[in-house]
């Protein structure tokens, strides 16, 4: 399951694909600051951060040049994206 069928499930197609879109939206500035984040509690690794946004938890790794999202959960549910 993708994290737009996620979304869709609880809040319905088009709200799902406008989050998704304001999520990746979100995730473009990190590059320029990814340290800001928070370090994620459930992994011990500098890298790997959590954007909190509209009570979803969004774990992404720090690369080299890049961002890798890891997944997206909520209440506990944890899809990989």
């Amino acid at each position: 399951m993708n994290i737009i069928e996620f979304i869709a499930q609880r809040d319905g197609m088009q709200r799902a694909e406008n989050l998704y879109h304001q999520i990746y939206d979100k995730i473009e500035t990190i590059p320029f600051m990814p340290y800001r984040f928070r370090q994620n509690l459930d992994a011990n690794d500098k890298h790997i951060r959590d954007l909190i946004y509209k009570g979803y938890k969004i774990p992404f790794r720090i690369h080299d040049d890049s961002i890798e999202i890891l997944g997206i959960y909520k209440e506990n549910l944890w899809i990989k994206d």
